[in-house]
């Protein structure tokens, strides 16, 4: 008997809303519920913080800037890009999506809705489309992940890795998880690690540092600590940045072997450190 795979995905909801999180306020029985019987992820990552790259990623297993060819919110997923329901469909499933899919492009009116890979879709598009079709013819981990729970193999040359064995109490994937937002020349990078957080503004070249076991909060920001370990850790996460567009083909965020980097916006400055412990940050 397949795996049936329910995926709820709620636009807007931070994970600190949830009572199971430690929210002291909101009452989320259900999601408590789920999370206490089974696995609720601490330090899950998007790898866009925006609508439509995030949700690419999310039916692709690819990073947006393959998949969509842009890291802002007008791509729409490209041709020859593995999909989620189409693979589970491929498997014998019956693919059925329901609710914002957000990253669905309006065609043209004569041609056949893109769906996708999903077999029925009733979409409501925050009041844009409502209707329902069927066509003819580290929210990127979720594809290999869901697969195998489907019994079925990752597509060659996604960018998401299989999560199952993490889930059943195995180490992590990652030694530093990437996450990126916007097209040049205002691009902006995130770089994780089991402590640090490192921000890349390509506009004025901000860098942004915090040590996220002193200061969960991120109300500290050591990018110009020549203090150790935060000035060697702003050095390795920075290169641990290049390397990784070199590997994944980001082109745009390289200006030879350095990040590219932008004239700030005059209204975008940067405040000087004795005004304001906080940065510009979108992650």
């Amino acid at each position: 008997m397949p795996t049936n795979i329910l995926l709820i995905m709620a636009d807007q909801l931070r994970a600190d809303a949830l009572a199971c999180n430690g929210n002291p306020v909101i009452d989320t029985p259900n999601l408590d519920r789920l999370a206490r019987t089974g696995v609720n992820c601490a330090a899950c990552y998007t790898p866009a913080p925006i609508c439509v790259p995030a949700r690419a990623a999310l039916a692709t297993g690819c990073y947006p800037h393959r998949c969509t060819g842009t890291k802002n919110n007008e791509g729409a997923i490209l041709p020859g890009f593995p999909l989620l329901p189409a693979e589970l469909a491929a498997a014998g499933y019956r693919t059925y999506a329901t609710g914002k899919l957000h990253y669905l492009p309006y065609a043209p009116p004569g041609e056949p809705r893109v769906t996708h890979g999903f077999q029925v879709t009733e979409v409501a598009e925050s009041g844009r489309a409502l209707g329902t079709w069927d066509p003819e013819g580290r929210l990127h981990d979720l594809m290999p992940t869901l697969l195998a729970a489907a019994g079925q193999p990752a597509p060659e040359g996604i960018d998401g890795l299989d999560l199952s064995a993490m889930l059943r109490g195995g180490g992590p994937v990652r030694d530093v998880l990437v996450a990126q937002c916007h097209d040049a020349p205002r691009q902006q990078y995130m770089v994780r690690d089991r402590r640090w957080k490192y921000l890349y503004h390509q506009d004025g070249a901000v860098e942004e540092l915090f040590d996220l076991d002193a200061d969960p909060h991120e109300l500290c920001d050591l990018a110009r600590s020549a203090s150790e370990p935060a000035a060697s850790r702003r050095r390795s996460l920075r290169s641990a940045l290049i390397e990784w567009c070199r590997r994944h083909g980001d082109d745009a965020m390289l200006d030879g072997d350095d990040l590219a980097a932008a004239d700030a916006r005059p209204h975008f400055r940067r405040p000087p450190p004795a005004y304001s412990p906080f940065g510009r940050r979108y992650y």
